[in-house]
This record gives structure tokens, C-alpha cells and sequence, in this order.
């Protein structure tokens, strides 16, 4: 056991000095998106309350807000930042943006063109080409959903 712990115990250190420190989740977090980055990623690391701001250009990609309270907001508009789901990762999952998971008016998608959704296939049909909204009521403001099916 002594052995064992010897070899570990400086591999777990340097990982702990290596690791950011934990960040308070009751703080107000805002993280900003370019092109060639993943807005998704994004959102898996945000907390409820957090801003992510999208710089302009055209992201592939189909989101989940995974059921958290964030403002997800384009810099430019909807003029200049494409969410576009053409390339969906499970052809089953083709909703550009999901809520599906008790989103609220605290749930906001702001300034975004959406299009290229085929839907998410649930209960054998296909649901929400462009959004997919089932039991959820989040804020769209400034969107324009276009060319989904």
C-alpha cells in the first residue's frame, strides 16, 4: 500500500496545482464564444445566472441548454451569427437549439439566425427542426428561424 501511495501521491498533486481553482457558483459568470469554438462547451461549464456572449460567424452545431437559466446572446445580431444544425453529430438530435429539460423564462437565446435543424427524434416522430421545446418556456427574443424543417 505504501508503494502504491508513492507513486500516486505526486501524480495528485501536481493535478491539484495544476487544476483552476473552483469557481462560486452563485457568481455571475460571462464567457465569450468565436467562431472555430464551441458554444455547447460553453454551456456545459456555465451555472444559472451565467452571460455567454457569441461573437459573429457561423457556428455547426445544435445546442442543448441542458435545463440551466443562462442568457446565451450573440455579439452582432442575428444578421451576423448562425447557429446552423446541417451537421448534427446524431442525426436523431437535428434540433438546432433544445429545451427539453424545464428551461424558464430565465432561459434566454438572444440574436441568433437558426437554421439547417431536421428535428430530435422523440416518440417516433421528429420534433422542433429549428427548436425543439417540450415542457420548457424559455425567453427567444431577436431570432430569426429560418430554412428548418
Amino acid at each position: 500500500m505504501r508503494d502504491i501511495l508513492r507513486a500516486v501521491l505526486p501524480v495528485l498533486l501536481l493535478a491539484t496545482l495544476l487544476l483552476p481553482p473552483p469557481r462560486d457558483s452563485s457568481a455571475q459568470w460571462t464567457a465569450t464564444v468565436q467562431e472555430g469554438e464551441s458554444i455547447q462547451e460553453a454551456i456545459r461549464s456555465a451555472h444559472d445566472g451565467d452571460l455567454i456572449l457569441v461573437g459573429p460567424g457561423r457556428y455547426y452545431e445544435n445546442i442543448d441548454f441542458q435545463g440551466k437559466a443562462i442568457h446565451l446572446k450573440s455579439i452582432e445580431g442575428p444578421e451576423a451569427t448562425v447557429l446552423d444544425g446541417s451537421l448534427p453529430a446524431n442525426p436523431d438530435q437535428g434540433s438546432v437549439v433544445t429545451f427539453t429539460k424545464g428551461e424558464q423564462g430565465d432561459s434566454i437565446l438572444e440574436g441568433f439566425m437558426i437554421t439547417g435543424g431536421t428535428g430530435n427524434l422523440r416518440d417516433g416522430a421528429i420534433w422542433g427542426g429549428g427548436i425543439d421545446c417540450l415542457g420548457s418556456s424559455p425567453a427567444v427574443t431577436n431570432c430569426r428561424v429560418y430554412l428548418n424543417s
